[in-house]
């Protein structure tokens, strides 16, 4: 189990895969989504806990549960004060909680 984070503003679990140990370009976007007011406080209000899951030691993989969307993802479960759900957090640091959710 992973330390809290250290974050004055937005303090919650980081469990799962380190954040530190997610590639570049998605571990900004995993920073992008539970930034303050970003995509997993609008879908999930705030924040209790996120599990970054890995396949194979790769948290970055293309989407399980939506064959259609080729584009590669990082998987987190995400619980919350309104609700809690797997998620995908999209290079650009939009995420979704189901297919056919808008990615914010």
């Amino acid at each position: 189990m992973r330390s809290f984070s250290t974050s004055a503003r937005a303090l919650f679990k980081r469990l799962g895969f380190p954040v530190e140990s997610i590639p570049g370009s998605h571990r900004s976007a995993y920073e992008k989504f539970f930034a303050p007011g970003g995509g997993a406080e609008q879908k999930f209000g705030k924040i209790k806990s996120a599990l970054v899951r890995s396949r194979g030691g790769n948290p970055v993989h293309q989407s399980s549960y939506n064959k259609a969307d080729k584009a590669w993802v990082i998987s987190v479960f995400v619980e919350g004060e309104k609700d809690k759900a797997a998620c995908h957090i999209y290079q650009d640091g939009t995420g979704t909680k189901k297919k056919g959710d808008r990615r914010e």
